[in-house]
């Protein structure tokens, strides 16, 4: 979950369908990925990039630098955090 709340929307390639893990969000904190097999592009499935393409069609916060998740109680300029998204 720490991966997924870390993604920008900058991370995800809609053209070749892949989502970059680049940063994840562990104990509060937002920071690198720690190895580099970790950082490989993971494959996005069609039907995921459907809801992914709704999403950011919806949500306020949809320019490439914004969260995929942003908190809105933060007014996006923080990611919800894993134990406020349960």
């Amino acid at each position: 979950m720490s991966e997924l709340l870390g993604l920008k929307w900058r991370d995800i390639n809609f053209d070749t369908l892949e989502i970059h893990l680049v940063r994840a969000i562990v104990n509060g904190v937002v920071g690198d990925m720690k190895t580099e097999a970790s950082r490989k592009p993971v494959p996005l499935g069609s039907a995921l990039a459907e809801v992914l393409v709704e999403w950011r069609g919806r949500t306020p916060y949809n320019q490439d630098e914004d969260w995929v998740f942003a908190s809105p109680e933060k007014l996006g300029r923080q990611p919800y955090w894993p134990d406020s998204a349960l």
